[in-house]
């Protein structure tokens, strides 16, 4: 097996040896996924039933090992305690929920069940249903009793207009409204593009079918880019509920998110619901990758607040919510300054003629050089060696694993890697290139 395979850093016998577990989820800090915040409760429409829904887990990411006699790591038992209370908007705690949460993968902790606890009386809601009356509610999330992530909705209701049978219908209020995600499957660009956003229908009637369209323009020029698929409708819930819309040409052929990235600049998406405008949301290209903003920011936001997308969602709020940042100005240039998908002076576009040859054993494992170290694609290097790659592009990370074990772990602004749990210096930092990235390989 050749030499320079061996990526980064050290030869491929480092990579292929039996993975540790390395200790790359505690330089992180721990987060919710922002979907599954939205997703993962509900509120039954016919009473004051409040609940973490087990169809949609709330999922943590980066929380750090904990010990257990059982298979889940956290429990209520005897291992780590993640935990969130749900509090009153003058600060009087109402309940907890203490969770079993599992590894699967690495980093991600899915929620798998609870005890839930009545902080007013003390005792076990075997349920798991918390009844609320209607006003203002903060739910806080604990590890080990520090807060890290908090959000708040509201409870709201509507009375039947039928005289002969009263009844109160009952209805969650909050982010839900305001936040919508571009995302591609393991932030592949060569997937399909797709917009997910929660909708429901707050109203007497158990359920609404409502025509949606969703219409993606560039801002330079106006141009339609993509929309959703043409006499598209769903069929809305009281409860809120995620709904995906596939992005498709303007000529309905399909829409890949390398068809977006292709052209750097600010985008528009707007949504509408029965032919009237719903909503408004704005996003940037940059470099040839969707751009963070607001509170999807990593280390700009408070940790509390911070929005997390995970490997392959985007996350957006809606303008006319009045708490859109300031989008940046619109560009059609990368971020080197030249034309989207330009080569920057002095970078060549692929390696030395024996290392292109020696790459053909590996499909899509071309070699570049940068500043004169070649550099490999990672995600072909590694999957050919029976390795999986995750990025996480909030967190700027690349990870290679086997199982639940990370044997590499990089970020795309540092000098240094994470292998087998040991730090190695690389000679250079992993860079993206038209959604491929490479890392500096060894050619001695």
């Amino acid at each position: 097996m050749m030499r320079w395979i061996a990526v980064v850093f050290v030869s491929l016998a480092l990579v292929v040896v039996a993975p540790v577990t390395a200790p790359a989820q505690e330089e992180m800090p721990p987060s919710i996924m922002w979907g599954s915040v939205l997703g993962g409760v509900t509120m039954h429409h016919a009473n004051p039933r409040f609940a973490f829904f087990p169809f949609d887990p709330v999922t943590a990411v980066f929380l750090p090992p904990a010990e257990s006699n059982t298979i889940y790591p956290y429990n209520p038992v005897d291992g780590g305690n993640f935990s969130a209370v749900i509090s009153s908007a003058d600060g009087t705690e109402l309940a907890r929920y203490v969770f079993y949460a599992l590894a699967r993968p690495a980093p991600f902790w899915p929620v798998d069940d609870s005890w839930l606890t009545d902080l007013t009386t003390g005792e076990r809601i075997q349920t798991k249903q918390m009844p609320l009356a209607p006003g203002d509610y903060v739910i806080d999330f604990f590890l080990e009793g520090e807060r890290f992530f908090t959000y708040s909705f509201s409870v709201s209701t509507l009375d039947s207009d039928d005289p002969f049978r009263p009844a109160t219908y009952w209805f969650l209020d909050g982010p839900w409204r305001d936040w919508g995600c571009l995302t591609y499957a393991e932030a592949d660009p060569q997937q399909l593009l797709t917009w997910m956003a929660f909708l429901r229908n707050k109203a007497r009637e158990t359920s609404k079918t409502v025509r949606m369209e969703v219409v993606i323009s560039r801002d330079a020029d106006g141009a339609t880019v993509c929309t959703s698929r043409p006499g598209m409708s769903r069929d809305l819930l009281p409860e809120w509920r995620r709904h995906r819309f596939e992005l498709v040409h303007p000529t309905g052929a399909q829409f890949h998110a390398a068809d977006l990235l292709a052209r750097d600049g600010a985008y528009t998406l707007r949504m509408t619901m029965d032919g009237e405008p719903y909503g408004t949301w704005r996003f940037q290209v940059a470099g040839g990758r969707l751009q963070y903003v607001g509170r999807a920011v990593r280390g700009q936001v408070d940790p509390l607040a911070f929005v997390e997308g995970g490997m392959d969602e985007w996350w957006y709020i809606r303008e006319e919510s009045g708490e859109a940042p300031e989008a940046p100005s619109g560009t059609e240039t990368g971020t080197t300054g030249q034309p989207a998908g330009a080569t920057p002076a002095g970078q060549q576009a692929t390696g030395a003629a024996g290392q292109q040859a020696a790459t053909e054993q590996i499909p899509g494992a071309t070699p570049i050089t940068i500043n004169g170290h070649t550099m490999v694609p990672l995600r072909s290097v590694f999957e050919w060696l029976g390795a999986e790659v995750r990025w996480i592009p909030q967190a700027l990370s690349i990870y290679a694993s086997r199982g639940d074990d990370i044997i590499v772990l990089m970020r795309l602004d540092e000098s240094e890697a994470t292998v087998n749990g040991q730090k190695v210096p690389l000679p250079q930092p992993p860079v993206q290139r038209d959604g491929v990235t490479y890392v500096p390989s060894a050619t001695a």
